[in-house]
């Protein structure tokens, strides 16, 4: 450690793995007043121990996906069309009676909503 004007100076050396949360740490420890920089140094050889460890965290998330099976056929529920128009008129008719009820907009009701939709898609394939 040494120290310039007031402040001190720490140097090291220490893995990367080691550095994640150690900005929240050394901010919390100073009062916000700390800073720290980082700079690649050289690579090195993970230690045995670490390396068993990665290895056997590998092999345990692999095992955990070869488990899972699909016995339902899938259904797309996400491309319905007369789902997304549903929800899109629920939606406008909610917002129009939240809208009104604080005085911002009129109250239009599903029924209204989904007619003005239906003639306005009507007028579109006309038009074309």
């Amino acid at each position: 450690m040494t120290q310039r004007a007031d402040a001190h100076i720490v140097a090291a050396s220490v893995p990367l793995s080691e550095m994640f949360g150690y900005s929240t740490t050394l901010r919390s420890m100073s009062q916000g007043r700390a800073i720290y920089s980082m700079e690649f140094s050289h690579y090195q050889e993970v230690p045995k121990a670490k390396a068993e460890e990665i290895v056997s965290k590998g092999k345990a998330r692999q095992m955990a996906k070869a488990k899972f099976e699909r016995n339902k056929p899938h259904c797309e529920r996400g491309h319905d069309p007369a789902r997304w128009i549903t929800a899109r008129r629920t939606l406008t008719a909610a917002l129009t009676k939240v809208s009104s009820d604080k005085g911002l907009a009129t109250y239009i009701s599903y029924d209204q909503v989904a007619k003005a939709s239906e003639s306005r898609a009507g007028a579109m394939r006309r038009r074309f």
